[in-house]
């Protein structure tokens, strides 16, 4: 998970990840805008055929080292690096405060969202977007206000897409989805917010 902490935005394709210090710039970003306090998720998953913001390598569930550098124009230096140790299911690092302190394993689970938003929240509103209840049995319902919205997207944990819907009735039907976590996508007019949701 990428966020822009600034105040102007940046043009991702003139970033890189990597696992490898020695290879500054094995997998370069999208050619997409990140507006200030705006998020972008990777996944580090080797399968690009899932889409744009899937790397082409893996990284480690029993640790590694993971880089963004900037570059190459005047040669590749580090913005942010990770070196982290075995992973646990369902914990991330995150960065506590959000998108400047030090990294902490945190249970939270703040998908494309601020990392201190507490996870038993039942209403999630943000920039005027907000979906209730979560977690929810089958369907959540969508509260925007003054957003136009072009399309909702639900996507599995591992960033694959499961459907596509609109807002006619003003909610999402849940109930073709087996129990777990999921990711909605909302594109609007000029940016993507991600809202994470569980199904029960």
């Amino acid at each position: 998970e990428l966020y822009n902490a600034g105040g102007e935005r940046i043009d991702l394709s003139n970033f890189f990840l990597t696992d490898d210090s020695e290879q500054p710039g094995k997998w370069q970003l999208p050619q997409q805008f990140l507006y200030p306090a705006e998020y972008y998720i990777v996944w580090i998953d080797d399968e690009e055929n899932q889409g744009e913001n899937h790397a082409d390598f893996k990284l480690k569930k029993d640790g590694e080292f993971l880089g963004l550098y900037r570059g190459p124009q005047q040669g590749y230096f580090p913005v942010d690096t990770l070196t982290f140790t075995q992973q646990v299911t369902d914990q991330s690092s995150a960065r506590l405060p959000n998108g400047f302190g030090e990294f902490e394993i945190t249970e939270l689970v703040t998908f494309g969202s601020h990392n201190e938003r507490p996870s038993s929240t039942q209403s999630i509103e943000i920039d005027g977007f907000s979906i209730h209840p979560n977690p929810a049995s089958d369907r959540i319902f969508l509260n925007q206000i003054s957003l136009q919205i072009i399309a909702l997207e639900i996507f599995a944990a591992s960033g694959t897409k499961i459907s596509q819907h609109d807002i006619t009735n003003g909610y999402i039907d849940l109930t073709n989805l087996v129990s777990g976590l999921y990711n909605l996508r909302i594109q609007l007019t000029d940016r993507i917010l991600w809202r994470t949701f569980i199904k029960l």
